[in-house]
């Protein structure tokens, strides 16, 4: 054999790069040495420590390891260490899968010496005896055991037989990878080796130091998760009490091995002795040791009998087990490393630690999939996706599997359908064979690694295949048929625990999602129960080394950073028919395939599939042409391999869609297909783009003779596609660009997911090195992997295996770009038929695998061309070309050239000028450039599709307020009609505003925002946000929502709470007006109230402190965003320091910008920062803020621009000064600040240029003709813009604001079917909302009077007047008492009466009910200083109320409940609280209001029932003055300076406690106590005493001679509520026959049965928790006829007439 020198081959290098100038470097800076990583491992910090060195001088060596103990220049650590001058390596030990990596999966692995080291190999995995004969070294010592397949090292392995071999160990190195997993033999040979160096020392007396040299746990060793293993579960591949993912390294496994003393499990003589000599372990049968380990044989105190005898076996039978304490164990640490990282942090090369462990993905899915070993299902095994594809061809449909699964919801992988042929036996069902059968199910797809839990993945994959395609009962035979799924005892060996299997089998077929997913949890809950020591335990073991910083940035799986253009299309898809041509890869970032998508879309019409040969799906095993109809579109598939694309697939549409994606190799790609397509279609071909998996910079190799593509073309498919056209002479091809794809990305850059497009190329990766070593498919006396998980990585042959240490180093001397040849050997699957066409199948093959180190430098054509000719050099006997070769390579020049001994750059120059006539016309077609381009956004799309009347009408905010034929005979707009559903059809509104005339009824107000919405979404419209002016307290328009107290009583709370109130308040309001359908809200009012005058805000503020004011908006704000509902900041720049009402006229303020940074801006200052998303402007004059004056179109006169009109204010200051991003929204146009002296228009016009985006009610919509006025305005703007007197990007900012804000909350995104009505009922005005406002509107109430009369002392002789100015506030009074009564705090014959005045005379009628109550209870209204003095009856009507209480000795009780400046007007008020709203009902006072709701849907006010409440000390008062309360001047009718109570002020008093119920009689009743108490409630209480079924009973009782008699039959008639407390299991017979007024029945979790007639005749008896109870016997409900609301449990057994007579007679049998 002749062999070529390095400098040759150099020279062919170099002539190469020279020649053609292929690479995108000139240098050879692929040197290993240059290559970095972060974390060096163990062997590295061994081989580079002088420590380590000088330790190891002198010592005899051993080292155990395998195919991935390599350097970073991919230099074996056996080879290292063999040619180490200081360290003197004796032996090798390798175990599954041999040192090398040659062997497959559970192959015997035989003793031999290494080729490279020409050491000893010593095989502790399936070896057989020693042959040392064959192995050419001296025979046995005698009495030396040869024992066979020995799983640690034996004692003529360790003493080398007593010299003979070798001098005997001292050190031995264990360097094998682990992956994180529990079922992971390496773990155990540890162990193994372990127990040898225990058993070398305690039996031949040896000495052997152990050293593990520790490297990453590829999945990262901060996590723990799984099952635990169970004693009686071990195998070879699990034996200690671990969870499926321990987090641990290997070394820490090493030292938690040895803290924890765990032994092994040998019963007979000793370790390695005549009756086991080396072999496997002995089980500990969970029936014989009940689950204990060995070592768990120390007995307790507390044991058992029958433990203390198990134990005792166990110091019996493993007397002679092995303490791992013993063993010396050293570990190496790794440097750089910390438990957070996964293998793609470290900067590590992975090399599979198993032929069936491609990537360090797959080690992450393992730790679930691994399950499936052993079960009727194919993991993966025999493809080159192993642990991440699971298939089976009993699951029919493998969409619908993976449908169901995502639909889970799991965090961090998505599921996608996949079809696949396994080519070899794997570790299926014994019995079941899938080799060569097409199979189905899904891949899994980690998308978030640090959130991805492959424990709960396989939980949920297992119970979801149980569900659907398992088996009820299976009987043994048709276990072997493999037809269905079921969990094998082989799924206890991976679990390591039977539970699992138990619980996995007995999940029923056709389980429900909801079944699933409750299983899911109880099976996770218990595993992480019981996981819970362990996590303690693994503490120990950690080493510092690897804890991870507190602040470090953890890395995480990119996410998609480009847009496909399949993606592209679809967003601006017209509607148009078309074909697509697509196959399995063709699916969107989330993995959807593209023909689902299309189908499913509304602006696309899908008409014709055509696929690849291997299907649309992949679904088909051979790549043939045909037809065939796709289940789930329906659709024709056109399945084309080869030829011309069929006419009849291309009939009839508009389009054609090409989505493939390409390999970036022409031979492996989608040129010929393209072109196919290209030439077949007779209209449009639109090329989606998807990017160039190996990078689209490089261009290399020869062309080829069809349409001189190169081999590394360097293009998209959409650039490809451009390319071919003008090659065809076609004008019809365009491309839809992908967005933020950059040329140099390699696919790991991109973020996307891998989907095969050839089943040979199992990872990404491999596409590259396809570019090179594809080539070798046309050499037949080689392998190019395929067969193995490495295809197109490793090549090899069995005939290379003594030249393959020479043949490696040859191809690394020659310095290729970027790459590193590393030795290797695998073992191609057992599979001889034409299907597989595997070369060599079944026999080991030598040769090297190629690692790419630096991708930009990597030349591939480079780097086949040095291949080539150095195996033509090595191996000339077997090297030839086949027939195959010059299609691969797309000419004959290189077989040819080479055949005929040309020089090599002879023969690059044979197709150098083809390339560079390639390269030439590739640059005219280039789309994308180095560096990304900024996509449009979605909302720049639409801005920029939009028409400019459209744009104008996006900036309105209209309002339908009220509806008819004229203005006049309009009426309340409540339901959609034909002339308003056309209106919002036509008009491309971007708001619509509602008032209360329009939202009165849940029902209704769901039906007309749904009706809208329908409407502006017609025909591809954007959905509306619709406003509503929702503030609570004084303004509110949900008529039966909540109405809350308002903003100022919020206020109120601040001092005490914080702003939890706030967010509470905004949570009510974003919930129900989400729940109807509007998506905006005109609030909060930040203004500040620094004006007592102010006759629109008032108690709309939340106070006169900025601060203040600013947190609780904010807080409001972020309560409605948690329904995604927009908040909104009004009056900017602030309306509090006004006493004009906007409304009515134009107010001013005079201050200067620092006054009001000071204090009205501040707020809003808070509000920006937090992200408030929309602003509504104030229509007041701002003088020093704005100068400037416009002649109004409307006046003739030079009028002040207020703020909605300054653009000083809202673009200078709002958005430019203070950076406000979001909607500047005006208010209402018409209001007369603004309709007074400007035309509707001209105002519009102006406030757009000031920076408006949003134009709230432009102009009245009350009839047909009203449009004309919106026309007029729309037309106006259009004008002005197209005039220039609007710049267009004016309009564009503002639009973009507007459709900014709808993505952000969904808006763009509605989906009609996400609103229900049944939602809406539940969320509106619900029990829980009003019980929250009913709370915080009694924490605002302050009271800043007391004499010690609140709270009020109310006794059975008291007579309280409630006195009120409006008939609306009767009843909140009265629901007040109520609720008193029901805390308790009202004794019966407490009375109560109510008195509306409406002057400030006491007449007759009123002077009677003074004259009888004893203390009277005031509401006061008191808005204005013109109500302030004593002359207006609101104020002068309590003064004289609570001066006729003082002068006769009665309580008078002031609360105020408008503005609170008026706390300071009654001198003979007992005590004055202020409640910040007067609000009432429509409630009739009559009507019984209790509890948390009226009785009725509409909204009430809940100040003043609030007031009444604290006052009753039904709350506790702890309100404060939110604002400061000046001295008021009855003379000038005016506030002074001077301050009557300071903001913050306010008394406190704690509520009161309802007085405790007396015993009025107790008793025994069977195993059960009873009390009877004043309230009427008789509770029954476990005796403790228990009978046979372990609970207690409530005894059963009889009529005798007709006559019943109960315990408490003497009570019958205060009885009106049984409790039944935990413990007791039935209600006895007859127990509460014909209690009368019995109403409520509380029963316990135990209760499991009602007997004969326990409640017959209880006819007042509404609720009865009955979901707990599993028997209700005859009767037990007859004549109940008042119950409500029950609901039984699945499965509760209900006798005759147990609810005859009652609403649920239907559940009688």
């Amino acid at each position: 054999m002749k062999k070529i020198t390095a400098k040759r081959l150099l020279a062919f290098v170099l002539a190469l790069v020279m020649v053609i100038g292929m690479c995108p470097v000139m240098t050879f800076s692929a040197s290993a040495e240059e290559q970095t990583s972060t974390v060096k491992i163990g062997a590295e910090v061994l081989l580079e420590s002088e420590y380590w060195q000088e330790y190891l001088s002198g010592k005899n060596v051993a080292l155990f390891t395998n195919q991935v103990c390599v350097d970073a220049q991919m230099n074996h650590l056996a080879d290292k260490l063999a040619a180490s001058e200081n360290i003197n390596l004796v032996c090798l030990f390798g175990g599954e899968h041999g040192l090398r990596g040659a062997a497959q999966a559970g192959a015997a692995v035989p003793h031999c010496i290494d080729a490279t080291t020409g050491l000893i190999n010593w095989s502790l995995y399936s070896g057989g005896t020693i042959d040392t004969e064959a192995l050419g070294i001296a025979a046995l010592d005698e009495g030396m055991e040869n024992p066979s397949s020995p799983n640690r090292p034996t004692r003529a392995m360790f003493t080398g037989n007593n010299g003979k071999w070798y001098e005997p160990i001292d050190v031995i190195l264990f360097d094998l990878q682990e992956i994180g997993s529990k079922t992971w033999t390496y773990l155990y040979n540890l162990a193994d080796l372990m127990a040898a160096c225990v058993e070398a020392k305690k039996y031949y007396g040896q000495e052997v130091e152990l050293i593990v040299l520790d490297r990453p746990s590829p999945i990262g060793s901060d996590v723990v998760e799984g099952t635990m293993h169970a004693s009686n579960n071990q195998t070879g591949f699990a034996r200690f009490p671990i969870p499926s993912r321990y987090g641990l390294t290997m070394g820490e496994v090493a030292l938690m091995y040895q803290g924890e003393g765990w032994s092994y499990f040998w019963q007979k003589t000793y370790p390695g002795g005549p009756e086991n000599l080396y072999g496997s372990t002995t089980s500990l049968s969970s029936k014989t040791y009940k689950g204990l380990w060995p070592w768990e044989n120390e007995v307790k105190e507390g044991d058992s009998d029958d433990i203390i005898a198990i134990k005792e076996k166990l110091t019996t039978n493993f007397a002679n087990k092995l303490s791992l304490a013993e063993c010396p164990v050293t570990v190496i640490p790794c440097e750089g490393y910390t438990r957070d990282m996964y293998w793609d942090e470290t900067g590590l090369e992975f090399i599979l630690p198993s032929p069936n462990m491609p990537t360090a993905e797959a080690c992450l899915v393992y730790t679930g999939t691994v399950w499936f070993e052993g079960q009727p299902i194919n993991e993966g095994r025999g493809t080159t996706q192993p642990f991440t594809t699971v298939t089976a061809p009993y699951i029919t449909d493998a969409d619908a599997l993976a449908e169901r699964l995502n639909g889970f919801g799991l965090d961090g992988v998505i599921f996608r359908p996949a079809h696949a042929t396994t080519l070899s036996t794997n570790q299926l069902l014994s019995g079941t064979d899938y080799v060569g059968t097409l199979a189905h199910g899904v891949q899994i797809h980690v998308t978030d690694k640090r959130a991805f839990s492959p424990i709960e993945m396989q939980v949920y994959l297992m119970l979801t295949l149980q569900a659907m395609y398992g088996w009820d009962n299976v009987t043994a035979a048709e276990k072997k048929d493999g037809n269905h799924f079921f969990t094998h005892y082989q799924l206890d060996y991976r679990a390591g625990s039977d539970w699992c299997s138990a619980d996995l089998a007995a999940f029923p077929k056709g389980a429900s999602d909801e079944q699933i997913v409750a299983e899911a949890a109880r099976m996770l809950a218990l595993m992480d129960e019981q996981t819970a020591d362990y996590k303690v335990l693994r503490e120990k073991y950690l080493l510092d080394e690897y804890n991870t910083p507190a602040d470090k940035e953890l890395v995480n799986t990119l996410e998609p950073q480009v847009v496909l253009g399949a993606e592209t299309y679809l967003a601006s898809a017209t509607g148009k028919k078309v074909a697509l041509v697509t196959n399995q890869s063709g699916v969107t970032t989330d993995l959807k395939h593209i023909a689902d998508v299309y189908a499913a879309a509304e602006n696309v019409e899908l008409v014709s599939l055509i696929s690849t040969g291997y299907g649309l799906r992949g679904e088909f095993q051979t790549a043939e042409n045909g037809t065939y109809t796709d289940a789930k579109t329906g659709l024709t598939v056109y399945r084309v391999n080869e030829g011309a694309i069929p006419a009849d697939a291309l009939a009839g549409v508009d389009e054609v869609l090409f989505d493939v994606q390409d390999t970036g190799s022409r031979y492996n790609g989608v040129v010929t297909l393209l072109a196919e397509v290209i030439k077949a279609a007779q209209v449009p071909v639109v090329i989606l783009d998807r990017p160039n998996p190996i990078g689209a910079t490089a261009v290399e190799g020869p062309v080829d003779t069809t349409y001189g593509v190169s081999t590394r073309h360097g293009m998209t498919a959409g650039e490809l596609g451009l390319y071919l056209a003008k090659k065809l002479g076609a004008e019809n091809v365009s491309v839809a660009k992908m967005e933020g794809y950059k040329r140099d990305m390699l696919w790991a850059d991109t973020g996307l997911q891998f989907i095969q497009t050839d089943r040979k190329i199992g990872a990404a990766e491999a596409l590259l090195t396809y570019a090179s070593l594809g080539w070798l498919e046309g050499i037949e006396s080689v392998s190019y992997g395929w067969g193995t998980t490495k295809t197109y990585e490793f090549f090899g042959a069995p005939y290379m295996k003594d030249d393959m240490v020479d043949f490696a180093d040859a191809l690394n001397e020659l310095e290729l770009h970027g790459v590193r040849f590393r030795l290797a050997a695998m073992t191609p699957w057992n599979n001889k038929t034409e299907l597989a066409s595997i070369r060599y199948p079944a026999e080991a093959c030598y040769g090297v695998q190629m690692h790419i180190l630096d991708e930009d430098a990597y030349c591939a054509v480079d780097t086949i061309l040095g291949i080539l000719y150095t195996m033509k050099e090595f191996f000339p006997d077997e090297f030839s070309f086949s027939e195959a070769f010059n299609a691969i390579t797309g000419s004959n020049l290189i077989a040819d050239g080479m055949d005929n001994d040309r020089s090599l750059p002879e023969l690059l120059d044979s197709f150098s000028e083809d390339l560079k006539t390639f390269k030439a016309l590739r640059e005219e077609v280039l789309l994308y450039g180095n560096e990304p381009e900024v996509p449009m956004t979605r909302v720049e799309k639409l801005v920029s599709e939009m028409s400019l009347r459209d744009k104008v009408t996006q900036m309105m905010m209209v309002d339908f307020r009220k509806w008819g034929a004229t203005v006049d005979s309009s009426t309340d707009f409540t339901e959609m009609n034909d002339e308003v559903r056309k209106i919002i059809e036509d008009y491309n509104f971007g708001s619509i505003i509602l008032f209360a005339n329009n939202i009165k009824e849940t029902e209704q107000s769901y039906n007309l925002t749904m009706a809208m919405q329908e409407a502006a979404t017609k025909d591809g419209g954007l959905a509306l946000i619709i406003c509503a002016d929702q503030e609570g307290g004084s303004v509110y328009r949900l008529g039966s929502g909540t109405a809350l107290p308002g903003n100022m009583a919020l206020g109120a709370t601040y001092a005490a709470n914080g702003t939890k109130y706030a967010y509470e308040a905004g949570k009510i309001i974003g919930s129900e007006l989400d729940a109807v359908g509007i998506n905006g809200n005109l609030a909060p009012v930040v203004d500040v109230n620094n004006n007592p005058n102010n006759p629109v805000i008032g108690l709309r503020s939340y106070g006169d402190d900025a601060t203040m004011v600013g947190e609780l908006a904010s807080a409001s704000i972020a309560g409605m965003a948690e329904y995604n509902v927009i908040g909104t900041a009004k009056h900017f720049p602030g309306h509090g320091d006004t006493a004009t009402d906007s409304h009515y006229g134009l107010p001013m303020v005079d201050k200067s910008l620092d006054e009001l940074m000071e204090v009205e801006l501040a707020p809003y200052v808070v509000a920006i920062d937090q992200g408030i998303e929309m602003i509504m402007t104030a229509h007041i004059l701002y003088p020093q803020l704005e100068s400037d004056k416009i002649v109004s179109n409307k006046t003739g006169e030079a009028e002040s621009l207020p703020a909605t009109m300054s653009d000083d204010i809202l673009t200078g200051l709002l958005k430019e000064q203070m950076g406000f991003e979001g909607i500047i929204v005006t208010d209402a146009m018409n209001m007369a600040g603004i309709a007074d002296k400007w035309d509707q228009v001209q105002s519009v016009v102006i406030a757009v240029n000031a920076g408006v985006d949003l134009f709230c009610m432009p102009c009245r919509l009350y009839c047909q003709a009203d449009l004309a006025n919106l026309d007029a305005i729309i037309n106006g703007v259009i004008a002005a813009v197209e005039s220039g007197e609007i710049p267009m990007e004016r309009i564009d900012d503002a639009v973009t604001r507007i459709l900014t804000v709808k993505e952000n909350r969904g808006i763009l995104d509605y989906k009609a079917e996400e609103h229900t009505l049944e939602k809406a009922n539940a969320v509106v005005g619900s029990d829980e909302n009003r019980a929250m406002e009913r709370e915080l509107a009694a924490a605002a109430v302050t009271v800043v009077k007391n004499d010690g009369t609140l709270p009020l002392n109310i006794t059975k002789d008291s007579k309280v007047l409630m006195l009120c100015p409006y008939n609306n506030e009767r009843a909140q009074m009265l629901m007040a008492w109520n609720r008193a009564a029901e805390a308790g705090l009202i004794p019966e014959g407490a009375e109560v009466d109510y008195y509306r005045f409406s002057n400030a005379t006491i007449n007759d009628e009123l002077k009677a009910k003074l004259d009888w109550a004893d203390t009277y209870i005031i509401i006061t209204e008191v808005s204005s200083t013109a109500r302030m003095n004593y002359k207006h009856w609101l104020s002068a009507g309590p003064n004289n109320f609570c001066d006729y209480a003082a002068a006769n000795g009665k309580k008078a009780v002031i609360a105020s409940c408008d503005k609170p400046y008026d706390v300071q007007m009654y001198p003979n008020a007992n005590a004055i609280l202020a409640a910040y709203g007067c609000k009432g009902s429509s409630v009739d006072p009559t009507e019984a209001i209790i509890g948390g709701a009226t009785g009725s849907a509409a909204a009430y006010g809940p100040n003043i029932i609030a007031a009444v409440e604290v006052a009753l000390g039904t709350f506790g008062a702890q309100g404060k003055l939110p604002v400061n309360i000046p001295v008021y001047d009855a003379a000038s009718n005016s506030y002074t300076e001077e301050l009557v109570y300071e903001r913050g002020y306010g008394l406190t008093y704690d509520a009161k406690e309802p007085p405790k119920a007396e015993v009025i009689a107790e008793g025994w009743s069977g195993y059960t106590t009873w009390v009877l108490t004043s309230d009427g409630t008789i509770t029954f209480t476990s005796s403790g005493e228990t009978l046979e079924n372990g609970e207690s009973n409530l005894k059963n009782y009889w009529k005798v001679n007709g006559v019943l008699t109960l315990p408490w039959s003497d009570y019958a008639e205060m009885i009106t509520k049984v409790v039944i407390n935990e413990g007791i299991h039935d209600i006895g017979q007859m127990a509460f026959y014909e209690l009368p007024n019995l109403t409520e029945v509380v029963l316990p979790e135990t209760a499991v049965e009602i007997r004969n007639y326990a409640f017959k005749n209880c006819s007042k008896l509404t609720t009865i928790n009955l979901e707990v109870v599993e028997f209700i016997r005859e009767g037990a409900f007859y004549g109940c006829s008042a119950l409500e609301n029950i609901e039984l449990a699945e499965g509760t057994v209900v006798e005759d007439w147990a609810f005859s007579k009652t609403p649920y007679a239907s559940l009688n049998p």
